[in-house]
């Protein structure tokens, strides 16, 4: 690992590994400085977040524990009044004497927050009497009413109930006889229980959270997202939620406990029995955040704080920043320093640099300008010596390729002696027309490379096809159409001459589409393909073949005439026909 890292530091720039050297032994130490400086600020002010998560979290369990106390008390002390005790010795529903209807709205006008209040027949666990509209509704199997019914006063989760967030306050009414016969139930509205979280979490700034989690791990109250109340940290186990739901623990309206995906979170809350933080990550951004818990004295609900880390780092910032300036200014004059020291240095190197990959692209023009430096001077001279010898090898290689390859279709020319002679006139054909057009030489060059070897692929049909001196059958007109592909092929493995591909592969396309290897039409057929397609097409016409006697030169122009923008490109066909015309015009008068 070490010799590839220190392999690849010595392949950089001689500039690159001077202002990096320059760089490190400026910057390191001030970065490591500034690491151990805000590290230590860091813990310092972890420590201090966490103190106060500690204490502000006891403070709103405290604040809800007192909340619901006072509201117990209100509850105790309606099923405590005498006419509520008279009714309770005979709990029928309504209220014939028009007396608990009286007392009842005393109550209520004394205490606003109390929403409404109802009472319930703990043998039948219907609501007997109520301020509100749910007369009559079966109750008896919400825990707070069975709790009431052993002689407790309780408190339900927070119920949502016909569309609103409620928390029912219940005490236990005795008759006469001491008996414990009804509960009385304060409804109180759950945002009052929940702003103390709200006002919690805008304190702490954004992002920051508080949350109310019961025993079952389902949050019950949220500082700001209420979307997120009744639904469980984790996936409760099935008989749970069946249980949860039949009893209707948070109320008629909610028929299903969603959960999210933070195992480890609830087990901490639901393993918590005081106080204590801990660190966690939240959303599915990875925010790091401080937790505090605190359980609510009398409860099974414990209180949770959430404070991202970005909150508190604030008071980094300035020392960060500061830091910064001086680590930037810094690196600015130490990199200024280093490139103008590194561009005389380098420069030389940079030539000869340049120059090489000019000459490895193929390019071996190139020629390395004079060096005013003894060492590089020499070395400068001996590369364009090199650059000399290279050029020389290379195109000597390539000719001899080149050459290895027109002797291959030679030899093709040499088995069939109807099409003997065919490349080279199909060559002369294709240069001149080419420069008709107005390609410029790199292209000629081109097309004339490619027409030596269109028909290269030919080597691999057999002697009783390309011989066949009757007409082919369908079988054998299929291996002559793969000879274009063939070509394409040989060729290919040529690298020098890939790009004159795929001119030799579409030679046999036409105009319209219907021609082969592709079934190519139009312009999409390269412009050397076309160029070859009429100057082969041509020269097959005019010469005699296995299968029939030479056209003469007007059967021949009169064919291409009517394949012109079906068989053959016109704009060509016109460019041919001119040449033609011309060369035996100059013919003529040389005659």
């Amino acid at each position: 690992m070490v010799k590839k890292l220190m392999i690849h530091i010595s392949s950089l720039p001689l500039s690159v590994k001077m202002m990096v050297t320059m760089l490190i032994l400026s910057l390191v130490p001030l970065f490591v400085a500034g690491y151990f400086v805000q590290k230590t600020a860091y813990n310092l002010m972890l420590e201090n977040k966490r103190s106060d998560l500690i204490t502000h979290t006891g403070e709103v369990a405290d604040t809800l524990s007192r909340e619901i106390e006072n509201h117990l008390s209100e509850a105790a002390a309606i099923a405590g009044n005498d006419v509520v005790r008279q009714y309770a010795d005979n709990p029928t529903p309504g209220d014939g004497s028009g007396k608990m209807a009286t007392t009842v709205d005393a109550f209520l006008s004394m205490h606003a927050e109390i929403k409404s209040i109802f009472f319930v027949d703990l043998d039948s666990g219907k609501v007997i009497f109520s301020t509100s509209d749910n007369l009559g509704y079966y109750l008896g199997n919400r825990s707070f009413i069975k709790q009431t019914a052993a002689g407790m006063k309780s408190t339900s989760a927070p119920s949502r109930d016909g569309g609103k967030d409620v928390i029912y306050y219940s005490a236990p009414v005795t008759n006469s006889e001491n008996r414990v016969v009804m509960a009385a139930v304060s409804t109180v509205d759950a945002e009052s229980f929940w702003e103390p979280l709200q006002e919690d979490s805008k304190f702490r700034g954004p992002g920051s959270v508080a949350i109310i989690t019961d025993e079952f791990g389902v949050r019950i109250g949220h500082g700001s997202d209420r979307g997120m109340v009744y639904k469980a940290w984790a996936p409760l186990p099935r008989e749970t939620v069946a249980a949860l739901l039949e009893e209707q623990h948070y109320g008629a309206d909610i028929t299903e406990i969603e959960a999210t995906d933070y195992p480890e979170i609830m087990a901490i809350i639901l393993g918590a029995r005081t106080t204590q933080t801990f660190t966690s990550q939240l959303d599915v951004r990875g925010e790091t955040y401080e937790f505090g818990l605190s359980k609510i004295p009398g409860k099974h609900w414990t209180v949770m704080t959430a404070v991202p880390h970005s909150s508190f780092l604030g008071a980094l910032d300035a020392l960060r920043k500061g830091m910064m300036v001086i680590i930037i200014v810094t690196a600015l004059i130490v990199t200024a320093v280093t490139l103008i020291a590194s561009r005389f240095v380098s420069k030389p190197i940079r030539l000869l640099v340049s120059s090489a990959q000019q000459m490895a692209d193929g390019d071996f023009t190139v020629r390395v300008p004079p060096i005013h430096d003894r060492e590089l001077g020499c070395l400068s001279d001996e590369f364009n010596k090199m650059r000399t010898k290279v050029a020389e090898t290379y195109n000597e290689l390539e000719q001899g390729y080149l050459d290895m390859a027109k002797a291959l279709v030679a030899s093709l020319e040499a088995r069939d002696h109807y099409t003997a002679g065919h490349t080279e006139r199909v060559g002369q054909y294709a240069v001149t027309l080419a420069r008709r057009l107005g390609l410029d030489d790199e292209e000629t060059t081109k097309i004339k490379k490619a027409a030596d070897l269109h028909d290269i692929g030919k080597v691999g049909v057999s002697d009783s096809v390309l011989l066949k001196p009757a007409k082919l059958s369908p079988e054998e007109f299929a291996e002559i159409k793969r000879h274009p592909g063939k070509s394409g092929e040989i060729v290919r493995y040529l690298g020098f001459l890939r790009d004159i591909v795929p001119a030799i592969e579409g030679h046999h396309e036409r105009y319209d589409g219907k021609g082969y290897p592709r079934g190519l039409r139009g312009k999409n057929i390269p412009l050397g393909a076309r160029i070859l397609a009429v100057a082969d097409a041509y020269d097959a016409m005019t010469t005699k073949r296995a299968y029939r006697d030479a056209l003469s030169h007007e059967v021949a122009i009169r064919n291409l005439k009517e394949g012109a923008g079906s068989q053959w490109d016109p704009h060509i066909v016109d460019a041919f026909l001119e040449m033609i015309e011309n060369e035996r015009g100059e013919c003529q008068k040389r005659i």
